[in-house]
């Protein structure tokens, strides 16, 4: 791969962690600058910015490529940022984009009812928009870098944007069938944009990749439900499990994107579906960050049902702390260094880590 030369070796430790089995060390993702290149992170709403010239999006991010060290299992990932919960905008949303995030608002004040009627533009607008970027990315990444798939989000979250959060919380109340029924809904669009990307992006390359910048080898990406911090473990089980639970039987690989300390009353919950690959922890603005032991409790509760557990974020220093308190089997580490010597430095020092 062109700007991954050490694809072969990150590519058996990849596969290795989906199957919770080590090579030499933890899966550990570490970006820096590359030697003689300046640095230069990824703007992530780069490309929402500059639609109106698709081949500059991806020219620049090739330029992001050469002068950036993807190091251990880190990938060059062209993911197809568009907005958090892209399917609000296929059902209607206006779309507006700032310096640093695109939102999503409702056509109007929708109530549940007119949520239930809306049809789904698979044609033009955003649609067409997120497909053809992901046939752009796709066909000039062949053999060089991969091209990721746009944030679909969840479920609850998608419909946060059409109806409102507080009056989508009374709707739990007063209307939870018409609730049901539009999840279902959402739900149906979820899984075909799923599968539409995945069409296009798998000719030209193996398998999927998402913003957390993970390989699927066989398909897959992440499931959430950031909306749950604000609902009851029973609620999060009759409203959100059922769909939940039928995204992950649909894609393969998934990993859930547990945010925040509100949304840990789920996570029993969570560990108990036989088809979850594994957990991205984030802990939260204010709360202590991925490498700290105030969180491996929980870790090991995570190791201990088999699933896959993704540490993302994490200070340099942190890494080795982390690997004397849980297991290494199936953990993923991202950081970031200062310079491409400081990450190699890292690289080696987590092999004699993880042998302790």
């Amino acid at each position: 791969m062109e700007f991954k030369q050490d694809w072969d070796m990150a590519r058996e430790r990849i596969l290795a962690w989906w199957n919770r089995e080590l090579v030499d060390r933890c899966v550990v993702q570490v970006s820096a600058p590359r030697d003689g290149a300046a640095g230069d992170e990824w703007d992530p709403f780069h490309m929402s910015r500059n639609l109106d010239n698709p081949e500059r999006i991806v020219d620049v991010w090739e330029d992001h490529c050469r002068k950036t060290f993807f190091g251990g299992e880190l990938i060059p990932n062209m993911w197809i940022n568009l907005g958090p919960g892209t399917p609000a905008a296929y059902l209607g949303c206006k779309v507006r984009i700032n310096e640093d995030t695109v939102w999503f608002e409702p056509p109007g004040r929708l109530n549940i009812d007119d949520v239930l009627a809306l049809e789904a533009d698979r044609r033009g607008g955003w649609w067409k928009t997120t497909m053809e970027l992901a046939e752009l990315a796709a066909e000039r990444g062949r053999g060089r870098y991969f091209a990721g798939l746009t944030d679909i989000n969840s479920v609850f979250d998608i419909l946060c944007h059409l109806r409102g959060t507080q009056d989508l919380l009374y709707d739990l109340i007063d209307s939870p069938e018409k609730v049901k029924q539009a999840t279902d809904k959402v739900n149906k669009l979820w899984l075909e944009t799923y599968d539409e990307m995945y069409k296009i992006i798998t000719r030209y390359q193996q398998g999927t990749t998402n913003w957390m910048f993970v390989w699927f080898p066989d398909g897959g990406c992440d499931v959430q439900c950031d909306f749950c911090a604000m609902l009851s473990p029973e609620m999060f089980g009759e409203f959100v499990i059922p769909h939940l639970t039928q995204e992950i039987d649909h894609i393969g690989g998934s990993l859930y994107h547990l945010d925040g300390p509100d949304a840990i009353k789920h996570l029993d919950m969570l560990l108990e579906i036989p088809g979850l690959s594994g957990i991205q922890w984030v802990p939260g603005a204010g709360n202590p960050g991925t490498g700290s032991p105030k969180w491996f409790d929980m870790y090991r509760r995570i190791q201990e049902k088999g699933k896959l557990l993704l540490l993302q974020g994490m200070a340099p220093n942190d890494v080795q702390g982390v690997l004397e308190g849980i297991s290494p089997r199936g953990l993923l580490i991202g950081t970031r260094c200062e310079s491409e010597d400081e990450a190699r430095t890292l690289l080696k020092n987590t092999e004699k880590w993880t042998r302790n």
